[in-house]
């Protein structure tokens, strides 16, 4: 079985020697919701590249004062168009157990990354 040497960031006062839980998180949602792209992908009856989602967790404090944990899911697509893209992404959205699972929890933004901004 794989192990992991956990650890909290240095922001929150740890040695920042080994993975921490929100890179855990990202790992988790990035693989899922890249499952959940290429399975609905399949049964539209599309065939795409394998998607590529980059995933970035990060912790803010919420408004109880507790810490929040905010995700976004930037998702590749360069071969559909904008519209056949956000029509995935919405479709990938609702399947995706990571994204059920955190229901109204975390604050959730999944973005349609073009090639073009990221060089910008």
């Amino acid at each position: 079985m794989p192990r992991c040497a956990l650890a909290f960031p240095p922001e929150l006062g740890g040695c920042g020697a080994g993975a921490n839980p929100e890179q855990l998180l990202a790992a988790a949602f990035g693989a899922s919701f890249g499952s959940a792209l290429d399975l609905e992908a399949r049964q539209s009856g599309r065939v795409i590249e394998p998607p590529r989602v980059t995933a970035l967790v990060s912790l803010c404090h919420g408004d109880d004062g507790c810490h929040a944990v905010m995700i976004e899911l930037r998702c590749h697509l360069p071969a559909l168009s904008r519209e056949a893209a956000e029509r995935l992404l919405r479709a990938a959205r609702d399947s995706c157990s990571c994204c059920r699972m955190v229901g109204g929890n975390a604050e959730l933004r999944i973005v349609l990354a073009c090639p073009d901004a990221e060089q910008a």
